[in-house]
């Protein structure tokens, strides 16, 4: 196996944003205490109309760095506070305050709820404290339970009322939590898939289907319609998009590149892929610097440096709204690679060195070796024409066996020969090894069976099919063949014409008139 350690240098892509905000409250936090209504910066007047339960917040001027797509300038703070704020009336269902329409969000193929927490917990029993809630059915919420403090999408049919999907923490630090709804549902209530990130990252996938619709209140630290866990901690920037947003399209922004093809422990992959990342979002990084090796996962400490040309495309995957990197790399078969990308970002010191950001280590592991398949066109054949002319047909029982690692492409076909012509030949099924074939005239023809692998590989066979005008020819043209012993005229027949043979052999005179000797 070969063993391959670089660094490629790239150049960084713009990130592109795609999807219609319906709901943003952009915080500013040089307004003090929170007075209803909280504008909402999206512009489709989705304010915050209503305070819920208890005492206000306050604005707070900490916020999360390396953010994008956001408006405001401050966080809210819901500590020591017991409510939260609505964009409706805080009791009543059906009450047609709901921010997207059901035919909206099914032209869309869904949406999207986006919030960054900090210290977020929920200290009461009553239930759950959510940091975005929609409709009182989706939600972003935390929980404290035995096992610690977690996130879930909350509210489906009965069969998955509380989607809890994984530990977490935002003690002194800024969590970005997001859940993506996709639907092909013309009423937008089943929910094909809903996955759940924390700082966009994955953590759960599963399906949901509403009990009701849209038609009801969104609210931000409390449930708009009861009085359930108050959230106790930082707010920023809840978001509600109309579509299925991508994890580089949230507020949430990595110093890394992510999302690798091949996946991450992907296996079988063949040998002309290309490597692939979505750039970091944080900055636009100035150069990528790839480390790729096989077989151990191990950095040195030092890392040979190859320079080559930069390589970027915008639209490798066909979608224009993700930006990506592709560098081609030799592979081996059988072959467990690693590999990790490295991203500098610009200093703002003049003439400061760049940031140097090293990603996590992904792997991936090529596809077997593809052995040749084995093909066999089977034993010659020898045939009357009768035998062999349609609607009769003899059987060429061909094979082809193969190691099943890639497709396998089979065909027969009659070769020209002199005085032949193929197409007096017909193949039953030309894909099938052992199919059946029909010649309409007298000849020798040769057919010959071919299978081409996934890699390329041509394999092929010949036999040879005899066609004879009638079965006693072809039987003499076997070269074993003999006659009956009553079959004087060797016609293959028995009859009077061979008893005329015999008779005329019977009355020959044997009389000896010479003398013989012998030892």
């Amino acid at each position: 196996m070969k063993k391959l350690l670089m660094v490629l240098i790239l150049l960084a892509a713009v990130p592109v944003y795609s999807g219609t905000t319906v709901m943003q409250w952009g915080f500013d936090a040089s307004s003090g205490n929170v007075t209803v209504p909280v504008n909402d910066d999206s512009g489709t007047g989705n304010d915050a109309t209503n305070l819920l339960h208890g005492t206000a917040p306050v604005y707070s001027a900490d916020i999360p760095t390396n953010t994008q797509f956001v408006t405001g300038i401050g966080s809210i703070d819901f500590t020591g506070t017991a409510g939260g704020l609505s964009t409706a009336a805080s009791e009543g269902v059906g009450s047609g305050q709901g921010i997207l329409a059901a035919a909206d969000v099914a032209a869309a193929g869904g949406f999207t709820m986006e919030v960054w927490v900090k210290n977020a917990v929920d200290n009461s029993s009553s239930g759950p404290a959510f940091a975005l809630n929609m409709f009182g059915g989706h939600c972003l919420g935390v929980s404290d339970t035995d096992e610690g403090v977690k996130i879930g999408y909350f509210h489906g049919d009965n069969s998955n009322d509380l989607l809890w999907t994984t530990d977490y923490t935002t003690s002194g630090s800024w969590t970005h939590l997001a859940v993506v709804l996709k639907t092909n549902d013309s009423d937008g209530k089943a929910f094909t898939e809903v996955t759940s990130y924390v700082n966009g990252t994955a953590i759960y996938t599963g399906s949901v289907t509403l009990p009701w619709w849209l038609d009801r209140a969104t609210s931000v630290g409390n449930h708009q319609y009861g009085d359930w866990g108050d959230l106790e901690g930082l707010v920023y920037e809840p978001r509600i998009t109309l579509g299925a947003l991508s994890p580089t399209e949230f507020m949430h922004l990595t110093n890394d590149a992510a999302m690798p093809l091949p996946v991450d422990g992907d296996d079988n992959i063949v040998l002309d892929t290309n490597l692939q990342w979505n750039n970091p979002q944080a900055y636009t990084a100035t150069q990528f610097g790839l480390h790729f090796r096989a077989d151990d996962p191990n950095w040195p400490d030092t890392v040979n440096t190859a320079i080559v040309d930069p390589v970027t495309d915008l639209d490798l995957d066909g979608d224009p709204d993700t930006t990506e990197a592709a560098v081609p790399v030799t592979l081996d078969y059988e072959t467990t690679y690693y590999w990790r990308v490295v991203s500098y970002e610009p200093n703002e010191v003049p003439g400061g060195d760049a940031i140097v950001h090293t990603g996590p280590t992904w792997n991936f592991t090529t596809k077997a070796l593809d052995a040749p398949p084995v093909v066999d066109a089977g034993q010659n054949i020898l045939a009357a024409l009768d035998w062999v002319t349609a609607p009769s047909a003899v059987d060429l029982q061909g094979s082809v066996i193969d190691d099943g690692i890639s497709s396998v492409t089979v065909a027969w076909e009659a070769l020209e020969g002199e005085g032949i012509d193929p197409n007096n030949v017909t193949f039953t099924d030309v894909t099938d090894p052992a199919t059946s074939v029909s010649i309409t005239e007298v000849g020798t023809y040769t057919l010959k069976l071919t299978a081409i692998d996934g890699n390329g590989v041509e394999v092929t066979d010949q036999k040879e099919i005899g066609v004879y005008a009638d079965a006693c020819e072809a039987a003499k043209a076997d070269g074993t063949w003999s006659p009956n012993f009553f079959d004087y005229d060797e016609n293959c027949v028995v009859n009077l014409d061979d008893f005329a043979e015999f008779a005329k052999a019977w009355l020959d005179s044997t009389m000896l008139t010479e003398p013989f000797y012998f030892d």
